[in-house]
């Protein structure tokens, strides 16, 4: 489910560039983490990305999509 782009650390180019489209940009220890968007993403598709970001990160995800910050 959580399909990787790229990863992008403070000072990089892209770093604070604008979210392109279709993307799900976490932000967590000066690093930045794209991911591509699913094509259903609704309601229920959202918390579970959320709740394999969490899991991934093993930390409480804070924010809401397109952007999300690791607690």
């Amino acid at each position: 489910m959580l399909n990787h782009i790229k990863t992008i650390r403070a000072g990089e180019p892209g770093y604070t560039a604008p979210r392109a489209r279709a993307t799900i940009d976490l932000w967590h220890d000066q690093k930045r983490y794209v991911y591509e968007m699913p094509h259903n993403f609704k309601h229920a598709v959202k918390r579970d990305f959320k709740l394999c970001l969490s899991v991934a990160f093993d930390a409480k995800i804070k924010g809401s999509a397109p952007s999300y910050l690791v607690d």
